[in-house]
């Protein structure tokens, strides 16, 4: 239910909004609340705790909507499958090692703050890589979105710059 809500409610707004990192870093900080209050927050009572998985789909979704955009719209056209595969790959192996930890885990409280790693370290480090250019050429224009995809291509980004320009008008 959360990451519906999530996928459904916050992420096409705060992602249309205020770009797809924001998005990414509001659903991993949404996932360390979430996390926090299944592990510590829970009153010993299941109804709360189930509250706190679902503040935790919330911000998942959110992330799962948004991460899959920003890698189609920073990747070269060439590579968009791939990185798409490997984020599908990424999220599979994500929940094995989740799994395996929480199995070897003595302290279930502890266990459950290993999503709160992750996505705390999504919601700070996605602010060390640009915007797509998509979105900054849809919401600042032209040239910026153009500098932003520069910064990202070897070769000369101007034609790519047009194709996006256009798609955009339609």
């Amino acid at each position: 239910i959360g990451a519906a809500l999530g996928v459904l409610l916050l992420a096409p707004v705060m992602s249309n909004r205020h770009g797809r990192r924001a998005c990414i870093s509001a659903g991993g900080i949404v996932v360390v609340i979430g996390c926090i209050g299944c592990a510590f927050l829970h009153a010993n009572n299941v109804l709360v705790y189930f509250f706190w998985r679902v503040v935790i789909g919330f911000g998942v979704g959110a992330m799962c909507f948004a991460v899959p955009i920003y890698n189609s719209e920073v990747s070269t056209p060439a590579m968009r499958g791939f990185t798409g595969a490997f984020y599908q790959t990424s999220v599979c192996i994500g929940q094995l090692l989740g799994s395996a930890l929480l199995a070897l885990s003595q302290e279930w409280h502890l266990a459950l703050m290993w999503p709160a790693i992750a996505g705390g370290v999504v919601a700070m480090l996605v602010w060390t890589v640009p915007e797509t250019p998509r979105w900054v050429m849809q919401k600042k224009g032209f040239d910026e979105g153009l500098a932003i995809l520069k910064t990202l291509r070897s070769n000369d980004a101007h034609q790519e710059a047009k194709e996006m320009e256009q798609k955009l008008r339609e």
